[in-house]
């Protein structure tokens, strides 16, 4: 029997020598046990969900270990993939029923975003996200349409775009950044200082993320400053060539070089270079005076200035820790005396 209401239950029984009997039964119906839980619902990926039941005293979920409490009526679920839950309900102990919620999550959609790049002439790059409904450019400056999966970036200082996205199922996220950087394209230029005899350092006009190739006398030689040591007196073709991610530029330039009038070798110069070959760091002492506030300047092999500074003092410390190892010049010059010796790292 499922009475819905109080119901009083009678039996009559007679036997076979026709006697009677009645007898009876009472079901009382709680009418205060009436169960309600939240309909079956979905979420997104990394979200949480509250569960909600009502009509009942008492309650217990099952998966407690998805949620914060399983004993209470309006519990939250943390979960990673689709889950049923169960709840039981009675009344202060008496009756009890059950109800189950199902909740489905949605899979993160598998989101793929253009890294940026460098881009030149003011001619912008393409910045695109692929694998959703929808997405939000932030900045927005620079941008042909901030809210288009594929967008035009022109702007005119380097720029990280973060793009935000809407999925099919209205899940939203991080997509991940664009790094967009204006480029320029190279301009040649350079200065150049005849030093002693022959030796001619040249100077280029630096730019950011550059690189400088020369040309000397049939010689290559790269690096933003070299010096070369031509052989004789003479005018010669130096040529510049510039170049960075938008492309490169070439300067033709013709000097004259002249033997410096004035200029001698001290071969007689007490200088001392200890120890040497030398790891970490290096003495340099002068005994002459004369050369106090005097240039030092230290050349690589490739002729690349690695190190240049005014002596102070007979005596200087220079570190040599991080040169790469090799054989260095040493020039040290006055006004009219200039004098070479030679560093092993």
């Amino acid at each position: 029997a499922t009475p819905t209401v109080d119901t009083w239950y009678y039996l009559e029984a007679v036997n076979n020598s026709g006697c009677e009997q009645v007898d009876s039964v009472f079901v009382g119906v709680d009418a205060t046990l009436q169960l309600l839980v939240s309909n079956d619902t979905s979420i997104c990926s990394g979200t949480s969900i509250q569960l909600t039941a009502s009509g009942a005293t008492d309650y217990l979920w099952n998966q407690s270990n998805l949620l914060d409490d399983a004993t209470v009526p309006n519990p939250t679920a943390n979960i990673s993939q689709s889950t049923e839950f169960i709840v039981t309900a009675s009344n202060d102990g008496n009756c009890s029923t059950q109800d189950t919620v199902r909740v489905t999550v949605y899979e993160a959609p598998l989101v793929a975003i253009s890294t940026g790049g460098t881009f030149c002439d003011n001619e912008g790059i393409e910045i695109f996200v692929s694998g959703v409904e929808t997405v939000s450019w932030s900045p927005v400056n620079g941008l042909d349409d901030p809210n288009a999966l594929s967008t035009l970036a022109n702007p005119t200082a380097t720029t990280i775009y973060t793009a935000q996205y809407t999925d099919a199922n209205g899940c939203t996220g991080i997509a991940g950044t664009s790094t967009v950087i204006p480029g320029v394209l190279p301009i040649t230029g350079f200065t150049f200082n005849q030093i002693s005899n022959y030796v001619v350092i040249f100077e280029s006009n630096i730019q950011q993320n550059q690189t400088t190739t020369w040309q000397l006398n049939g010689v290559e030689l790269f690096g933003d400053s070299v010096s070369y040591d031509f052989p004789f007196d003479d005018d010669y073709l130096i040529t510049q060539i510039v170049s960075n991610a938008c492309g490169s530029d070439t300067l033709v330039l013709q000097i004259e070089v002249v033997k410096q009038v004035g200029i001698e070798e001290l071969a007689n110069l007490n200088l001392t270079i200890y120890p040497n070959p030398a790891f970490e760091n290096v003495l340099i002492r002068v005994d002459d005076t004369q050369l106090i506030d005097a240039v030092m300047q230290v050349f690589a092999a490739d002729g690349k200035l690695v190190h240049q500074s005014i002596l102070k003092e007979q005596t200087t410390i220079l570190s040599v820790s991080d040169w790469s190892s090799g054989l260095y010049e040493i020039v040290v010059s006055s006004e009219s005396k200039i004098w070479k010796g030679k560093l092993i790292r």
